[in-house]
């Protein structure tokens, strides 16, 4: 991949962050916040406070043609270890957004491991 491409690449992903941060805005999520990349550190794209589950969401935001599943959440859940870590916090949920070509945000899909899912639905009771 030539360095011209690689730019694209990135400025379509950080456009693709900045349009979920306002998406969640727009729903009324706050906060809401856009990470910066830390390398080996690195604690996922953004995150948000999710007040009905009382719990830290931390997403890692896919614009990609294909998807990888897999490696997606691997990259997801060590995130969101560092980003844990980081703010000496209580557990967050690691999950990624991944866009759906030729369709509008809300649309978009929402990945997560079949464990993270079943704990997040007990929570609640």
């Amino acid at each position: 991949m030539d360095s011209k491409q690689s730019r694209a690449n990135k400025r379509k992903g950080a456009t693709w962050e900045t349009d979920l941060v306002e998406y969640f805005r727009e729903k009324e999520f706050n906060p809401v916040e856009r990470l910066r990349l830390s390398g080996t550190s690195d604690e996922g794209d953004l995150w948000l406070w999710a007040p009905d589950i009382q719990s830290f969401i931390v997403v890692e935001a896919k614009n990609e043609k294909s998807f990888k599943l897999g490696p997606w959440i691997e990259e997801a859940s060590l995130e969101v270890k560092n980003w844990m870590k980081k703010r000496k916090s209580s557990p967050a949920i690691p999950i990624v957004i991944a866009k759906r070509r030729q369709h509008g945000i809300g649309k978009s899909f929402v990945i997560m491991e079949l464990d993270t899912f079943t704990e997040v639905l007990k929570w609640k009771q």
